[in-house]
């Protein structure tokens, strides 16, 4: 209940935090307490009362080629509530310092801090769901000035930092965990379908037995995610997401 004499600024925030089908608190710092770029929002949905048992979490890292995009963009700032209001989770947004400012390996260090700060705060985490990646960066380099623009300020201009940047990559951190994977492209997305098949095939010719491509329909590299806009209605991309996050919480707790 809302009392009269309250400022109606603040009537009307109240008011639309109690609607909201989840609580949401933001701009909490990660790594550097200083660094605007080094924060992270945590959604948890109204599961009424307050959720007292563990919830899975997902963590989003938004797009846009390690040089540009924001946690809060247009594209990104409903991910989070509609997968927290439609798969009952915990969603932890990221932002991270972006070139010209850093190059890589600094990017996915700042991921790597935030998902740090997420595993010692919130309980668990359990897969990967990758929407439209360029996972082979040698071949981006092969688009002659195009690749120059993407690569050149977050990886510098030699072969084998792209290499070593490479998802696919026999040393490559990842490739010592079997998590299960979710690969999304959308229909109309240039080259990255072809990332996306090349990249299912590596990962199951080196033994990750949980890994799925899914490619959403009537969509480009950009609606893939923006149609996630309207957190009332489930996109294809919401509930594809959603049936992922499903039967990899079933797995995991029937493994238990």
């Amino acid at each position: 209940m809302i009392r009269r004499g309250v400022p109606s600024v603040v009537r009307k925030a109240v008011a639309g935090w109690q609607r909201r089908p989840y609580y949401i608190w933001r701009d909490i710092p990660y790594a550097d307490l200083n660094n605007p770029k080094q924060i992270l929002d945590v959604v948890v949905p109204k599961n009424p009362p307050f959720p007292r048992e563990a919830l899975p979490v997902a963590v989003f890292v938004h797009g846009g080629a390690w040089q540009r995009g924001d946690k809060e963009g247009a594209h990104y700032v409903h991910v989070a509530p509609t997968l927290a209001r439609h798969a009952g989770i915990v969603v932890v947004t990221i932002n991270y310092r972006l070139s010209p400012e850093v190059q890589y390996p600094e990017h996915v260090e700042d991921t790597l801090r935030a998902v740090q700060w997420v595993a010692q705060e919130i309980h668990k985490i359990n897969g990967l769901v990758g929407i439209s990646g360029v996972y082979n960066i040698l071949r981006l380099s092969h688009a002659t000035i195009f690749g120059s623009m993407v690569l050149d300020p977050v990886f510098g201009s030699t072969v084998q930092r792209w290499r070593e940047a490479s998802v696919m990559q026999p040393d490559c951190p990842a490739r010592h965990t079997d998590t299960s994977i979710l690969l999304l492209h959308a229909e109309d997305d240039f080259h990255l379908d072809e990332d996306a098949t090349e990249l299912q095939a590596w990962l199951e010719a080196h033994e990750y037995t949980r890994v799925r491509r899914q490619v959403i329909p009537a969509c480009n590299h950009l609606s893939i995610v923006g149609n996630v806009r309207d957190e009332s209605v489930l996109s294809p991309t919401t509930q594809a997401i959603v049936d992922w996050i499903h039967e990899t919480t079933s797995e995991t707790r029937g493994a238990c």
